[in-house]
């Protein structure tokens, strides 16, 4: 597949943030830290709410009579509503109809499943590194907000996990994330978000130009290949995943890039954003990223300070931006845009989820 394949062949395990192997160059220069053993249920270390093992990368869920006749419709349906398990498991079902169906999107669901099983373990990996004298990964936490990151101090590149707990409404919290020319409403350091191509099956890529995160910095354009997954029947959350072109790019997938800004600091992002119903009114949202960024050699203790901001300002806009929803340009989409269906069936699928939770 066009967006993945490159990092899968490289290593079948390949990281979440940076898409690759995380070689030892791509951290600080202190001596790599032994293997951690990744706990079965990382998500339940750290907030508690019910998740399901990291190993579970097609969940079980209530076998479906499926006419395999029309197979090849509702793969095309599924994939089309951002549904990569329900997808998966259609063409595990009617194998036989997959010839019916385009190559491109058989491979882009086996990669954005075969992405997402890998997700929670690369997650506990680094959580559990943390723990780990000159394990290269350092954990803060807050009142609502639990942080961990790491710097490669001859590379630039930085990787940060945060969970935030958000007096936010699951399905807010999810229209604000899928509603992406809106960013800069509720995304810190945003002044500009541009869709440059809406692809198939939930997927788009948009073109950010950022202000500096610190003052004297230089502002920074990225672009970022989204794909939306709705994985709340399978694993009671929905996850958006973010690819990148590499900097010097002109094409991605083939797609003309703009070039970049004179005076602006072109910076490469591999993102993986999860939202979890935690009630009706509350949200946790798990935020990891990988940025390639411009800058070398900073103290640790200034990463950490940045990082702590842009996740501070991350949850406090976020928090602003839900206090006029009823009267937003989100509120209208919801309720009336061109995804207003897929919205309700968002909205079923979290009050599912809810009510599974409450039997629980």
């Amino acid at each position: 597949p066009k967006r993945f394949s490159s990092q899968l062949v490289r290593n079948p395990m390949f990281c979440c943030f940076c898409g690759s192997a995380c070689d030892k160059d791509d951290r600080d220069d202190s001596k790599a830290a032994p293997p951690v053993a990744a706990p079965e249920d990382p998500a339940s270390e750290i907030i508690d709410v019910k998740s399901p093992a990291a190993s579970d990368i097609i969940p079980a869920v209530p076998p479906k009579e499926v006419d395999c006749g029309s197979a090849a419709s509702q793969v095309r349906d599924a994939f089309a509503a951002g549904r990569p398990f329900e997808a998966q498991r259609l063409l595990n079902e009617c194998g036989g109809e997959k010839a019916l169906l385009e190559a491109d999107n058989i491979a882009n669901i086996q990669a954005t499943v075969s992405t997402l099983g890998e997700l929670r373990q690369q997650l506990a990996t680094a959580k559990a590194q943390a723990q780990t004298s000159g394990g290269g990964w350092t954990n803060k936490e807050w009142n609502d907000m639990k942080m961990w990151y790491t710097y490669g101090k001859r590379t630039g590149k930085v990787e940060v996990i945060a969970d935030l707990i958000l007096d936010v409404s699951p399905l807010s919290l999810w229209v604000m994330i899928r509603e992406f020319d809106l960013a800069h409403l509720w995304l810190p350091n945003v002044m500009e978000s541009q869709l440059q191509k809406d692809f198939a099956g939930q997927n788009e890529l948009y073109q950010l130009v950022g202000s500096p995160v610190v003052p004297g910095f230089a502002e920074t354009e990225s672009l970022q290949d989204r794909t939306y997954c709705d994985v709340l029947d399978e694993w009671g959350s929905a996850v958006v995943l973010v690819e990148a072109p590499a900097l010097d790019a002109s094409t991605y997938r083939d797609v003309d890039l703009p070039a970049p800004t004179r005076g602006r600091k072109r910076m490469k992002q591999y993102i993986r954003n999860q939202m979890i119903p935690l009630s009706t009114h509350k949200s946790c949202l798990t935020l990891f990223l990988k940025l390639d960024t411009p800058f070398y050699w900073l103290p640790d203790a200034l990463v950490g300070k940045i990082a702590n901001l842009i996740c501070n300002k991350f949850s406090q806009k976020i928090n602003e931006c839900n206090k006029g929803w009823e009267t937003s340009e989100f509120k209208r989409r919801l309720d009336s845009g061109p995804r207003a269906a897929y919205y309700d069936e968002i909205r079923r699928r979290i009050e599912a989820k809810l009510q599974r939770d409450t039997l629980c």
